[in-house]
């Protein structure tokens, strides 16, 4: 007697299927996130040290375009620049004015969930691995499995049932066409009595 009702493991099957393919997909989905993460980082960080670039420039201009209005020539000189234009003011007020205008637009944006996620994945880079790693086998046996079983235990032996019930099909119709064929030689021989029964017949 059988107590627990069989599974569906047509359903079974397909579940273990697609369960390992959304697994595999969502791990796709967690690579790209995090590879766009890291480049979101990178060109953070290059913004960051080009604003704080920008702010070393605007106070070496600020402090030279000072020294020269209190007429201290050899205060403060830029290294980069010539002697000519340390003393150019016109060219120091313009070039500050520009720097400033530049990093106007600067603003350092607020961790997100995503950065979150990432510094937890960067602080624990082994145990993040090993765990992905596991994450996609596990989702590719599940794969795997769910269709190698569905195929030679669902898909196989469907096909099999379909091809038997074609031969089945086609021995019924050879049959059938077998005993149409006794059946005509039989109208055969009954029409040659009735004409062989006319020439028994005695003239009239």
């Amino acid at each position: 007697m059988q107590w627990f009702p069989t599974p569906p493991t047509d359903n079974l099957y397909k579940f273990f299927a697609i369960s390992g393919l959304l697994m595999l997909g969502g791990a796709l989905f967690v690579i790209f996130a995090l590879a766009y993460l890291d480049y979101r980082t990178e060109r953070e960080t290059d913004d960051s040290l080009y604003h704080f670039s920008s702010q070393q420039n605007q106070q070496q201009f600020r402090n030279r375009i000072t020294a020269i209005k209190n007429l201290e020539p050899k205060k403060d000189l830029i290294a980069h620049l010539s002697d000519k234009l340390n003393n150019d003011l016109e060219f120091l007020t313009n070039a500050l004015k520009v720097q400033t205008e530049i990093d106007v637009g600067y603003k350092a944006r607020t961790p997100d969930t995503l950065d979150l996620v990432f510094d937890f994945v960067q602080a624990r880079e082994t145990f993040s691995l090993v765990a992905g790693l596991i994450y996609i086998v596990i989702a590719a046996c599940l794969t795997v499995f769910g269709i190698s079983c569905w195929r030679k235990k669902v898909q196989i032996p469907g096909e099999r049932l379909n091809e038997l019930d074609e031969e089945i099909k086609k021995a019924s119709l050879l049959k059938l066409q077998l005993e149409i064929a006794q059946m005509q030689p039989m109208s055969e021989t009954v029409k040659r009595l009735f004409e062989l029964g006319d020439l028994m017949r005695p003239a009239k």
